[in-house]
């Protein structure tokens, strides 16, 4: 893939296997839904701004990754490369902090699979995303029954794991999303990338 950016009139363009495609109308996108994303979290209307900064991704990885139409797998990757490995510091903490990343199983593919099933089936959650995230927790949890409690409209983000001595083949793990939270992260995220190309 060739790429250069050309400043022809005060546009810049993105040249694309021989096309041209301007990089300001992408970064338009951007901004318009960040200000939607705004207007809806002004109004308390966070199922909205939800709904709307799951949409940031698929644009944002569009003019990182030089694209002019989103694809899956670069949706996953930009959310695993400016979200997720953030969610988690990688610092000293020991064994708190390795439950703390064996449980949070949120990324980019969960994020983008939930993306899809309220964009196209108008689902908030899905038998899939139960799926997913059960295939990953049994990677680590090997001969233990894994039992999912998710909440997608919770007060607070957080990831919990009860792993009960009574009960050795099983561990619950809880799972609270915060849509206001979650919405503000994307579009602040979002609102870095449109001034870093700004510049």
């Amino acid at each position: 893939m060739k790429f250069c950016v050309n400043d022809l009139s005060s546009e810049s363009f993105y040249i694309l296997r021989g096309g041209e495609y301007p990089i300001n109308t992408k970064i338009n996108s951007v901004k318009e839904t960040i200000e939607i994303i705004k207007d809806a979290l002004k109004k308390e209307a966070y199922s909205a701004a939800f709904f709307c900064s799951l949409s940031l991704p698929d644009i944002c990885s569009q003019i990182e990754y030089k694209q002019i139409q989103g694809k899956k797998d670069l949706y996953i990757r930009w959310y695993n490369e400016y979200i997720y490995k953030y969610e988690i510091p990688d610092c000293e903490g020991g064994e708190r902090w390795n439950n703390i990343r064996k449980i949070n199983k949120l990324d980019g593919e969960f994020i983008y699979l939930l993306r899809c099933k309220l964009f196209h089936e108008a689902e908030l959650y899905h038998k899939e995303l139960d799926e997913l995230l059960n295939s990953k927790f049994q990677k680590d949890y090997k001969g233990k029954t894994v039992k999912l409690e998710i909440n997608l409209n919770s007060d607070t983000n957080s990831f919990g794991f009860i792993d009960d001595s009574c009960k050795l083949e099983e561990v619950i793990i809880r799972i609270r999303l915060n849509q206001k939270t979650f919405a503000q992260k994307l579009m602040y995220t979002a609102e870095g990338l449109v001034r870093e190309v700004s510049k």
